[in-house]
């Protein structure tokens, strides 16, 4: 999810979904770009090309309908591991339908069923932002073309190494036959992002060749 008052992250946004393209069994990304004082939603839209700048931000309101139309997608889906990215360079000043606490609890219930979070913001302390809606992995980001990069490729790697560790969880409950309960599942999903969440910020991307 995406709140932007400027043009600097349209790019990044549309070449991340063009990097992990839909497939049928697999959600790619719920994207609530909220520009001025409305917000785009759905799933793997392309950034309008012009977005006005009214320096309003309706970060609530981007998040709660984001995370209510994810829910309902994959609320169908017997098995399904879910991590949320929310990257915004400016503080809730616009929202209408959605308050800080509502968005809370909403949090609280996702995380309840293994969902993971992260929160990047710009322009921001992005870890009082994080801990004032329920969240605990945070990072701040620069406001420039390259910290917004930078933003996008600690995302990906967290999401790839998340992939891994499930993946590998699947084929070990396959080799073992062993039938995990919901809870069971939840629990490990979590774990699973948690983990991979480290590991991805202990790396350190290498200084290209002047």
């Amino acid at each position: 999810m995406v709140s932007k008052r400027s043009g600097l992250s349209k790019s990044a946004i549309n070449n991340q979904q063009n990097d992990y393209p839909l497939s049928p069994d697999r959600v790619q990304a719920a994207f609530s770009a909220s520009v001025g004082a409305g917000v785009f939603r759905g799933f793997a839209i392309p950034v309008p090309a012009r977005c006005p700048v009214r320096g309003m931000t309706p970060l609530y309101d981007a998040i709660g309908l984001s995370l209510t139309r994810l829910e309902h997608h994959t609320a169908s889906l017997a098995d399904v591991a879910v991590v949320v990215t929310i990257i915004t360079d400016g503080l809730e000043n616009a929202s209408r339908e959605y308050r800080r606490e509502s968005i809370h609890r909403l949090i609280d219930e996702m995380k309840g069923k293994g969902w993971a979070f992260n929160f990047m913001g710009a322009n921001q302390d992005s870890y009082a932002s994080a801990r004032d809606i329920g969240i605990h992995h945070s990072r701040n980001f620069d406001y420039s073309e390259k910290g917004t990069q930078s933003a996008f490729g600690f995302t990906r790697r967290w999401t790839e190494n998340f992939t891994q560790r499930l993946n590998r969880f699947k084929h070990q409950e396959e080799a073992e036959s062993r039938a995990y309960t919901e809870e069971m599942r939840q629990k490990s999903y979590s774990d699973m992002a948690s983990s991979a969440y480290d590991e991805a910020t202990t790396y350190e991307a290498p200084t290209p060749d002047k």
